[in-house]
């Protein structure tokens, strides 16, 4: 899967956990996606996914494995 298939899965994954559409940024030259104050890079090596790399509303940047079961937690928390 190449760097393009694992962002264009990141954009659905992201369109699926934002508040709304307007609050999804999505920069696709740099492969970078903002969603509701959360800043996601997907980390890929050799066209395929690694990890991704979160920053939250906070600031803090960490190192994520799964990004839906990370938002899933995380958002169900904040009780959305």
């Amino acid at each position: 899967m190449g760097d393009e298939a694992v962002f264009n899965d990141t954009i659905r994954i992201c369109e699926f956990y934002a508040s709304s559409l307007d609050e999804l940024e999505v920069d696709l030259e740099n492969y970078h996606i903002r969603m509701d104050g959360y800043d996601i890079d997907p980390v890929t090596r050799d066209g395929h996914p690694v990890r991704f790399l979160v920053e939250d509303p906070d600031g803090v940047a960490l190192f994520v494995d799964d990004l839906d079961s990370f938002f899933q937690s995380v958002l169900d928390c904040e009780g959305r």
